[in-house]
């Protein structure tokens, strides 16, 4: 059976009059001279610690003994409680003559059980001191009869005036503080607890020196309470205050050994916005290094709830110190496996929810919004875990990680989610005297981009490597710096700012080879022709330059001004006997410096002759000025195969798909 416990402040008195909450009407009697009612309150709270509130069905049992035993009186009442569990009663309301009378006449201890519909009752508390007052209605009669009925026969009225008289004189006198006649015993150091009229008991009030004990003999204080206690005020002022000023010492120290248990609980329970806040626990101190609020548990050291109430921001623990507003330290220890110095969470699916948030308002110094520091190898100085975003911090600095290992640490643990994500901004990486910056190049909409330079942004003339949306790539080299190509970190290639390439291979040198057309802008000369030219008078081999033999239109003078030279020479409609090996030469200044040859030993033609192409590409190193390109030609007969020679060599020889056109063409770098 579910338990429901009842935190009782109890406070008992005889009524003086019949209250108008009463279920039913008590019947005066003539003869009674004490209302035979007795207020009882307390608080109804369920297992969980939450308050029962409206109508609740509650029996009330007076038993001799604290434990077993049948009831010496029951009554059931409809109790209604307060939202926060409060209720007050009048016990023996529900019958027409109260609670007898007689239940007290004895003078021996009673227990009062409390048991809510459907529950099992609980622990009985012992009634004491003002209900056993109810014995005092003896004090107007000798032996239960009115003074009237031990007059003499015949006696007149002024005797029995006089009997009256004297009850009345000893009423007087007890009530100005003067008994002639106290009786009773008690234990020392309590304080006693009057009884009767006339007999003293002890009460659950002990002292000792200055210590005063409820409950207890052994107070250990002050004031040491053994139970339960509440405060309650219907003013401004607080319920309770607590003044320490003595150097180093606690204004509250609470401890709970209990399972489950709490030893410091604040609820504000106000539902409406005030300067005050409605806060459940609020801790400040002004001590340079003093603490707002310390919490020390082998679990949670301060655990704080904030509800939000029509509106309003609930806050579960707040802090305000001249150091730290929240300082949390755990100690070393194998259980549990997770300990956290200060943990926070929340369930709320608000976007700005949070369970820890850090915010630095401060415009100047260092001002951090949350700090985290780890001295362990793999510690880490914040951890922030989350389906979302694992870590998010505001402030001059959002988020400040200092570690000797890792200072951040992003990790996406579900496909397709990020380990980091930076927006609103550029992303600034401190190097070795050097900065990486990666984010808005400032080229407008639609760029991104990352810089390696010694500033913190980036101004769309020093970037790196430059991205557009629609996914254009640029590389660039701020300044007049050249942009370099390596591998292995060797030099390959480089680019100056003046658009120069220079290949130079990891062993010193490298080719530039292309496939397929080379266009380019930087052409300084052309010349081309597609007429037939008959047969060259020019046999052999060239070792020299020999202008006799120089193909028709296919010589141009030109001055260059950049030492870099690219010439190309494409003969077309090439004609040559098959016994025979035609060479082309390419001559600048004077100077062969490129041959290329066609020999075809099989025929392709009715005639017995052979029709192709050929290229000549040459890169040359030329001073500046004026320089002659020519393209020369001899055929070499010396082919000991054959034994006649049908067709000299011709170029230019169109046929149809084979082509006659032929160009020399000459480009600067």
């Amino acid at each position: 059976m579910k338990k429901v416990y009842l935190g009782m402040t109890i406070m008992l008195l005889l009524c003086l009059s019949l209250s108008s909450s009463a279920q039913q009407s008590v019947t005066a009697d003539s003869n009674v001279v004490v209302p035979p009612l007795v207020k009882f309150g307390g608080t109804l709270t369920d297992g969980s610690g939450k308050a029962l509130s409206g109508l609740v069905g509650v029996t009330f049992s007076l038993y001799k003994d604290e434990q077993g035993g049948a009831p010496l009186w029951i009554e059931t009442q409809n109790v209604t409680a307060d939202r926060l569990g409060h209720y007050s009663v009048l016990l023996g309301s529900a019958t027409s003559t109260g609670l007898p009378t007689d239940l007290f006449a004895s003078g021996e201890a009673r227990w009062l059980g409390v048991q809510v519909a459907g529950e099992e009752e609980q622990p009985r508390t012992m009634l004491v001191a003002v209900p056993y007052a109810m014995k005092a209605g003896d004090a107007q009669t000798l032996g239960g009869l009115q003074a009237s009925a031990f007059a003499m026969a015949g006696a007149s009225a002024g005797s029995v005036g006089s009997v009256k008289g004297a009850v009345a004189n000893s009423a007087a006198a007890k009530a100005a503080g003067i008994s002639s006649a106290t009786t009773g015993t008690g234990v020392a150091d309590f304080i006693p607890l009057w009884t009767s009229t006339t007999n003293q008991g002890d009460s659950i009030i002990f002292q000792s020196g200055t210590e005063i004990g409820i409950n207890t003999k052994t107070p250990g204080a002050t004031l040491g309470v053994n139970g339960t206690g509440s405060f309650t005020t219907a003013t401004g002022a607080q319920a309770l205050s607590v003044t320490q000023s003595a150097s180093k010492g606690n204004g509250i120290v609470a401890t709970t050994s209990g399972v489950g248990g709490t030893a410091i609980s604040g609820t504000s329970s106000s539902t409406t916005s005030s300067f005050g806040n409605g806060i459940g626990v609020f801790g400040s101190s002004s001590n340079p290094i003093g603490y707002g609020v310390e919490g020390s548990s082998g679990n949670v050291g301060v655990a704080g709830n904030g509800f939000t109430i029509g509106g309003t921001t609930g806050t579960g623990v707040q802090g305000t110190g001249g150091q730290y507003g929240v300082y949390g330290e755990i100690a070393s220890s194998l259980f549990p496996a997770t300990q956290a110095g200060v943990y926070g969470t929340t369930a709320s699916a608000s976007a700005t929810a949070y369970g820890v948030e850090g915010v630095a308002t401060s415009s100047t110094g260092n001002a951090v919004g949350v700090y985290g520091t780890s001295s362990a190898p793999k510690g880490y100085g914040v951890e922030g875990v989350s389906s979302n975003v694992g870590l998010f911090g505001q402030g001059n600095y959002g988020v400040d990680a200092h570690g000797s290992g890792i200072a951040v640490k992003g990790t996406a643990s579900v496909s397709g989610a990020y380990s980091g994500w930076f927006q609103g901004g550029p992303v600034l990486i401190t190097g070795n005297a050097n900065n990486m910056v990666m984010g808005d190049p400032g080229c407008g909409a639609g760029y991104g981009g990352l810089s390696f330079n010694t500033g913190t942004s980036m101004d769309c003339t020093n970037y790196t490597l430059l991205g557009q949306s629609n996914g254009a790539t640029y590389i660039n080299a701020a300044g007049t710096a050249y942009i370099h190509f390596r591998s292995n970190n060797n030099e390959l290639a480089h680019i100056d700012n003046a658009g120069n390439m220079d290949i130079v291979g990891i062993n010193g040198g490298g080719n530039l080879t292309v496939t397929g057309r080379v266009t380019s802008g930087n052409v300084i000369a052309a010349v081309t022709a597609s007429n037939t030219v008959g047969a060259s008078t020019c046999t052999g081999v060239l070792t020299a330059s020999n202008t006799a033999c120089a193909v028709p239109n296919m010589t141009l003078t030109k001055t260059t001004a950049d030492p870099t030279v690219l010439v190309m020479v494409n003969i077309g409609g090439v004609v040559t006997d098959a016994c025979a090996t035609a060479n082309f030469y390419l001559v600048v200044d004077g100077a062969i410096k490129a041959l290329s040859t066609m020999s075809l030993n099989t025929n392709n033609s009715a005639g017995g002759y052979e029709i192709g192409n050929l290229n000549i590409m040459s890169l040359l190193d030329l001073s500046a000025g004026s320089h002659t390109f020519q393209v020369q030609q001899a055929t070499d007969e010396t082919n000991a195969s054959c034994n006649a020679f049908t067709l000299q060599t011709t170029v230019s020889q169109g046929d149809g798909g084979r082509g006659s056109q032929r160009s020399l063409v000459v480009r600067e770098f």
